[in-house]
């Protein structure tokens, strides 16, 4: 009996934990299902509808395009590079105006990520994604994926459409954030500091498959590094 314990402690492992592990998704077989593609399986129908009447109205007022992804796993690569290769697979925004935006978000690996092509860069730059991602923050904090997602969106959007100066209709829908219990006098966990979640990326300034070959030097935080035009911005959610 004694030589089955190992394979009985190996079952129980899968048992307990393997049920919570989520299976990698392969770029090369995404397949864009509209401006939406869910494939954690966190945006609610009704929140899918609005999200895909806003891409479908804000691709035709500004022939800017928005797709929205969520993935199971990253595959334990940088959400960075997931992103730019998830970006150059779907060929977000058109070939002539390069004017594509990603908003990635892997809620298993509490991470998302914000792309845009060149065409969009001059209006949607690193401080206004930057403000998209903060908008996400208190959502993600609740696990309320599809919130966060539509804020962000719709914030991506405004931008483009004050730009090209047209108007979208309706808007998120009012959310209000729950607030987070404090108890009084609590001195700062630790742990909770040493397992901070939701590492948030701000914006990467990449292009499509069309103009991969224009990319130029870059620098991500003091790293000078050829070949990118990937400017990323991190910091942790508290």
């Amino acid at each position: 009996m004694t030589r089955f314990r190992p394979l009985l402690l190996c079952v129980f492992v899968l048992a307990v934990f393997g049920v919570n592990t989520a299976s990698a998704d392969d770029i090369s077989k995404i397949s864009p299902t509209g401006y939406v593609t869910d494939l954690a399986g966190v945006i609610p129908q009704g929140t899918r509808q609005r999200l895909e009447t806003l891409g479908t109205e804000l691709e035709q007022k500004t022939g800017a395009q928005l797709a929205i992804v969520t993935v199971k796993s990253l595959d334990d690569r940088p959400i960075e590079d997931y992103a730019v290769d998830l970006f150059k697979h779907l060929g977000v925004g058109s070939k002539k105006e390069n004017s594509g935006i990603l908003l990635l978000l892997a809620p298993n690996d509490r991470k998302y990520r914000i792309e845009v092509g060149y065409g969009i860069e001059p209006v949607i730059n690193d401080a206004r994604a930057g403000d998209a991602g903060r908008a996400m923050v208190p959502f993600l904090r609740q696990n309320d994926f599809a919130s966060a997602v539509e804020v962000a969106a719709w914030q991506l959007a405004n931008y483009v459409a004050q730009d090209r100066g047209v108007a979208l209709s309706g808007g998120p829908p009012a959310r209000a954030v729950r607030d987070t219990p404090q108890r009084n006098a609590k001195p700062i966990n630790l742990f909770a500091i040493l397992f901070v979640v939701w590492p948030m990326s701000a914006r990467t300034n990449s292009c499509s498959r069309k103009c991969v070959g224009e990319m130029s030097r870059n620098r991500i935080g003091s790293l000078a590094i050829p070949n990118s035009r990937a400017l990323i911005a991190a910091a942790p959610v508290r």
